[in-house]
């Protein structure tokens, strides 16, 4: 009996705990979309926190703006390492690259990479976490193709290779520069 009672008492301890973190997470959004809603008012008018009703009114459509510029930031894939070994090491970074030489160029005279390292110059902060944009070109040729142990001559193929490197919004880590993200995205929908 006094292990069905310890069983019933844990259940109630868990929702508790739960009902409780349930609560806090309704609460954060909450105040997310109030932070938003006034961001949306700053943006476009202030003097419409003088019409009555304005959040009310405002909530669903920056609650679907929120939710879109969450959606369009999960997609952005996850971290790639860059530096010598991963460009020799990694197919994805040596596509990127041409040179081990263009990756160490593209980062170490950036900006807003030099920047984070000098706003947290302690030894914390040991790697940058930034969006890395470029300037694709396709160009159609053609090359030789080897089917089996015959060698064509003249098959077209697409070559590919990027470049004009931008790297942006540099953060000392993944959730602090997907929320900047975030609301880069929110304030592009303001705009």
């Amino acid at each position: 009996m006094s292990d069905y009672l310890a069983s019933i008492g844990l259940q109630i301890t868990n929702w508790l705990g739960h009902s409780r973190s349930a609560g806090q997470a309704r609460a954060a959004r909450k105040a997310r979309v109030d932070d938003a809603i006034e961001q949306v008012i700053d943006g476009i008018d202030p003097r419409l926190r003088m019409v009555g009703g304005y959040a009310r009114t405002l909530r669903p459509a920056v609650e679907r703006a929120l939710a879109y510029a969450d959606e369009a930031c999960a997609r952005i894939p996850g971290p790639l390492e860059f530096n010598r070994r991963s460009w020799s090491g990694d197919p994805t970074v040596h596509a990127l690259f041409a040179t081990a030489e263009d990756l160490r160029r593209v980062f170490s005279r950036n900006g807003a990479v030099k920047a984070l390292f000098a706003q947290h110059h302690s030894s914390e902060v040991t790697h940058a976490y930034a969006v890395l944009g470029m300037a694709l070109e396709e160009r159609h040729v053609l090359g030789i193709e080897q089917d089996g142990d015959i060698i064509r001559r003249d098959v077209p193929q697409v070559n590919v290779s990027f470049g004009d490197h931008r790297v942006t919004h540099a953060a000392p880590d993944e959730e602090g520069l997907r929320r900047d993200l975030r609301q880069r995205a929110l304030n592009e929908l303001i705009a």
